[in-house]
């Protein structure tokens, strides 16, 4: 028998021990060859719950990244080649080709939890995703991609990053590239309890390095979160951008 399902939450901050920082501004996503030796690649599945103006779907959300084996105190924390997929059941699709859409795209914005020491903080993992047809049969896969925060600590121990709700913002498009109507429509999706425990993304050691570190009974640096918001009206599809995806 399953468990209540799990709502949103406000993300909140708690600062006991280690401080965690989540510099201000995105930095852009590192092609496969910059990342440094010794990264770990992050592919994880999670269920999710996922909420449309018409009610409650079940979901996948199939999260991407590279990220360090390890890191040193002070060190900048980067995840690299970052992808969020959210693949919808066909109810879905068939709610967006009875408002004639024939593409929709996507803005997501995912929740990560980071934690170490007992400090926890959230920071937002942006992407956008490219318009893709919208199927006659069978489920509606988005995949966004995009820049996502960078981390640093000033605290040795085990840094982890979880995944948590995903926001996303949904434009479809009819077959002459006008809006539908309504032209947005807003998704929040939460993990199903069935991922509870599971929502492990990257478990990172933290090594003193060369960094001191503040004394015992100092007083930490509160987290702090970038300042990045959820999309829940994305702008209309333009022609696709060239080069690198930016944030909306």
């Amino acid at each position: 028998m399953r468990g209540q399902r799990a709502t949103p939450r406000p993300g909140r901050v708690r600062t006991r021990g280690a401080a965690i920082a989540a510099l201000v501004a995105l930095v852009p996503l590192l092609p496969a060859a910059a990342v440094a030796l010794g990264s770990h690649e992050v592919d994880t599945r999670l269920p999710y719950l996922c909420t449309l103006p018409s009610g409650p779907q079940p979901a996948t959300v199939r999260i991407r990244a590279t990220v360090p084996d390890r890191a040193s105190v002070g060190e900048t924390i980067e995840a690299a080649d970052v992808s969020t997929t959210l693949e919808l059941p066909a109810a879905v699709a068939a709610e967006l080709t009875a408002l004639e859409a024939a593409t929709v795209r996507a803005e997501t914005a995912l929740t990560v939890g980071v934690g170490q020491n007992g400090a926890t903080t959230d920071v937002t993992w942006l992407g956008t995703a490219q318009p893709v047809p919208v199927p006659a049969e069978g489920p509606l896969a988005l995949t966004g991609t995009g820049d996502v925060p960078a981390l640093t600590t000033d605290t040795a121990g085990e840094l982890t990053l979880r995944a948590g709700n995903l926001a996303v913002g949904l434009a479809p498009s009819k077959a002459d590239g006008t809006p539908t109507g309504p032209a947005s429509l807003a998704v929040s999706c939460v993990p199903e309890p069935d991922a509870e425990g599971g929502t492990l993304l990257a478990s990172i050691p933290v090594t003193p390095g060369s960094t001191a570190t503040p004394n015992p009974g100092t007083p930490s640096t509160p987290p702090t979160a970038p300042s990045a918001t959820p999309p829940t009206a994305p702008a209309r599809p333009s022609a696709a951008p060239s080069g690198r995806t930016t944030a909306p």
